[in-house]
């Protein structure tokens, strides 16, 4: 989604020659943003004399942003790529790690959009971090981008998303775009439109199965997720055969079927049902 935005503009004269950023700060005022559309073009034209020679010519796009929005992923590599296309798209944005951060910037900033995963490491989740802007903002669009089609696998305790959230599965997102256009839902408040997998390419398994995926995924061994659910060994070994049966994983010595499951859980492709 972008802004309304003039013509493609021509910028050329001896000033070009000298920088980009010399272009920029001496051509364009802010807060319009800048698209390079077919840069390092040569023939520069110069206006004082009338002639052409050798040089520099950029075509750009002039736009206003089209909104502010603030991505809250504690991974690094994700949360610059998220912002990055989201900012490429004509978006005004900023980022962060954790929900204090979060809560800082939108005091002091008040965003249109808060693009969020629920998994955000130790502490408070995604989850308590839509619920708190649903209740004190609710004017802030509400986006969750997750690596799970069912939030119950991405966060213990799952206790429900206010009903505006707009649910993407990052796995399921195909362009930039996608992710756009699920920010500009969730600030017109067309809620539930979310980008996710055809039902008939996931896996269903119960609640208690979730719970155990995720704990697997997690690294537990068959003792731990016994400690965990408050269980016997024996138990806990059942719990997870039933797991890999509903999972479709074969009892075969020529596969890993922890390994497989928790690269199913990764997937974005099961649903708690």
């Amino acid at each position: 989604m972008r802004s309304a935005s003039t013509a493609p503009t021509e910028i050329e004269g001896p000033a070009i020659t000298e920088s980009l950023a010399g272009i920029f700060h001496s051509q364009i005022q802010a807060p319009s943003r800048c698209i390079i559309r077919r840069p390092w073009h040569l023939h520069v034209r110069e206006t004082h004399r009338g002639s052409w020679r050798s040089g520099l010519r950029c075509i750009v796009e002039i736009s206003e942003p089209v909104g502010r929005v603030l991505v809250v992923e504690d991974e690094a590599f994700t949360r610059n790529l998220v912002a990055g296309a989201l900012g490429g798209l004509g978006w005004s944005v900023e980022s962060c790690a954790s929900i204090s951060e979060a809560m800082a910037l939108i005091e002091a900033q008040e965003p249109n959009a808060v693009v969020c995963d629920l998994d955000l490491g130790e502490g408070p989740t995604g989850v308590d971090l839509c619920q708190r802007l649903a209740r004190e903002y609710p004017w802030i669009g509400l986006v969750v981008l997750t690596a799970h089609t069912s939030p119950d696998l991405a966060v213990s305790s799952f206790d429900g998303l206010p009903d505006e959230v707009v649910y993407v599965v990052k796995s399921a997102v195909q362009s930039p775009d996608e992710l756009s256009e699920a920010v500009a839902a969730a600030i017109g408040g067309r809620a539930r439109q979310a980008v996710a997998f055809d039902p008939e390419a996931t896996v269903e398994i119960s609640r208690e199965q979730g719970d155990v995926l995720r704990l697997l995924a997690a690294a537990y061994s068959n003792a731990a997720i016994a400690q965990e659910r408050g269980t016997t060994l024996r138990a806990a070994e059942a719990m997870v055969q039933r797991l890999f049966s509903a999972l479709g994983i074969e009892n075969s010595p020529a596969i890993n079927a922890r390994v497989l499951a928790a690269a199913m859980w990764n997937s974005g492709r099961i649903v708690i049902r």
